[in-house]
């Protein structure tokens, strides 16, 4: 075959060659290398950078853990602490870590603890995010219908009760960083009606149920364009040692797995008839139901009052009172 190099006079060599170029031009052959090496990088660079603009990375899911310990001192509490609640409180440290190069923003959080819980905060003053939480209660827990007399009234009773139905709200995780979350728990009298409540749910006849978790949602940006992901982690907990820990992190309810949902109640009062610490109501997705409330009488034989789930389309929990002198019957139901 002929040379492919070419002469001074940029004309293509006329003498053959066992390869691609002679003798005289075979130097050639190593200046076309070094220029074109260069070419076909820069070729591939924008090649890359043009399929990553068409299909940009989505971002992995954040990672969740929780590390539990007890509270052995006081430390930065605002007040003194008795022994009970040193005793009885459980420091739960909730870490979020956002593996990605984008950051995450809007984080939403829906906890159903196993303990109740008494705040949760920052582990650190941060001016990078900000963190809001509070208690989620049934709206509007009791509601009286029936025959109700005109004088019965209904007043705030147990204010001090606690719940572990929290919903939390971060607004921004950095890229490639890790935020701590402290999540104060208790059980005993500080964790009252729900604490114990939780731990007999354990016991009740949940198929595979899944009691206790953390479940929300989170945006981020790709492009000009905001996305939002769901997230899901199951959380296992230890009553030998209290230590709550964290299950693989889910974009939703893991398959075959049945979910529980709980909800609480306040407590309420009707003066001379029934006082009640409120109610735990959990429902599954195979509509299992289980519900639990402490109340008393106040009204003596004249009253007979059962808590229970009431109503002819959608059933509520709430309770039934029959006001034995007047035949009169009450029902005061969860909205």
């Amino acid at each position: 075959m002929k040379c492919l190099g070419r002469t001074k006079t940029l004309r293509r060599c006329s003498r053959e060659a066992d390869v691609l170029f002679c003798h005289q031009h075979r130097w050639q052959s190593i200046l076309a290398l070094i220029v074109s090496v260069p070419t076909m990088l820069g070729l591939f660079l924008n090649i890359q950078t043009l399929y990553k603009s068409s299909f940009p990375e989505i971002p992995k899911l954040p990672i969740v853990l929780i590390k539990s310990s007890p509270i052995d001192s006081p430390g930065g509490e605002d007040k003194p602490l008795t022994f009970a609640q040193i005793k009885d409180r459980r420091r739960q440290i909730l870490e979020i870590r956002n593996p990605n190069k984008v950051e995450i923003l809007n984080v939403q959080l829906n906890f159903q603890f196993p303990e109740a819980i008494l705040s949760i905060k920052p582990s650190v003053e941060s001016m990078h995010y900000n963190v809001t939480a509070f208690e989620v209660w049934d709206e509007q827990p009791l509601v009286i219908t029936g025959d109700a007399s005109k004088s019965i009234t209904v007043e705030p009773f147990a204010k001090e009760e606690k719940t572990g139905l929290w919903k939390t709200t971060i607004n921004h995780v950095p890229a490639e960083s890790t935020i701590a979350i402290i999540i104060l728990t208790a059980v005993g009298q500080e964790g009252g009606f729900y604490s114990r409540s939780a731990e007999n749910a354990e016991k009740m006849t949940f198929e595979k149920g899944l009691l206790w978790y953390i479940e929300g949602k989170y945006q981020y940006n790709i492009e000009t364009s905001t996305k939002t992901a769901d997230i899901f982690i199951p959380l296992i907990m230890d009553r030998l040692s209290r230590s709550i820990k964290s299950s693989v992190v889910y974009k939703t309810v893991p398959e075959n797995a049945n979910k529980v949902t709980i909800r609480q109640g306040r407590g309420a009062r009707i003066p001379g008839v029934i006082n009640t610490r409120g109610y735990l109501y959990l429902e599954d997705v195979n509509s299992g139901v289980h519900y639990a409330s402490v109340f008393a009488n106040e009204g003596g034989k004249n009253i007979d009052a059962k808590f229970g789930v009431f109503g002819t389309t959608k059933k509520q929990p709430g309770f039934e009172v029959n006001f034995k002198r007047s035949g009169l019957k009450t029902y005061l139901k969860g909205s």
